[in-house]
């Protein structure tokens, strides 16, 4: 990020859907039957006071990716690149004294999770959200589907 050091790293994200019924021949050195597996990541939105991260100023959010994908041929004129569909995060909460990180939520429009489709050149890098147990993990939470379930992630500023 250019606000914060000059030296380029390199960073990845990943969108992949969950590989049922796949043979041991399809995956190699893999289990038969993979997990989905969805980067969060910092990204820019102006809806909440944030701007391109070449800007100066950042409000960065976080959100899982779902999708990555270019536009069909036809209209790729609509935008040079690669699109990624996400379902936003609030913005940062109050400091937590304790564990000293931010929290989110996921953000909701209509009672329903806040999605978009941005151009991956508004993402500025992956992030690690970390759950918010309460005195007891809920059971049910699976890494499959803990991004849906918890209502309230800590955002891990250590790595």
């Amino acid at each position: 990020m250019s606000q914060v050091s000059k030296k380029l790293t390199s960073d990845s994200i990943r969108a992949f859907p969950a590989q049922l019924g796949a043979t041991a021949s399809t995956l190699p050195r893999r289990l038969c039957a993979q997990a989905a597996q969805f980067s969060t990541v910092l990204a820019f939105n102006g809806a909440y006071g944030g701007t391109r991260p070449d800007d100066g100023t950042n409000a960065g959010l976080e959100n899982p990716i779902d999708v990555i994908f270019c536009l069909p041929e036809t209209v790729s004129y609509l935008s040079k690149h690669p699109l990624a569909y996400i379902e936003w995060f609030t913005p940062f909460q109050p400091y937590d004294n304790i564990t000293g990180m931010f929290s989110v939520a996921p953000s909701q429009r209509n009672c329903r999770r806040h999605a978009s489709i941005i151009p991956i050149t508004a993402i500025v890098r992956s992030c690690h959200l970390i759950p918010v147990w309460g005195r007891a993990a809920n059971i049910h939470w699976t890494s499959e589907n803990v991004l849906e379930r918890c209502t309230c992630f800590y955002v891990n500023t250590y790595l």
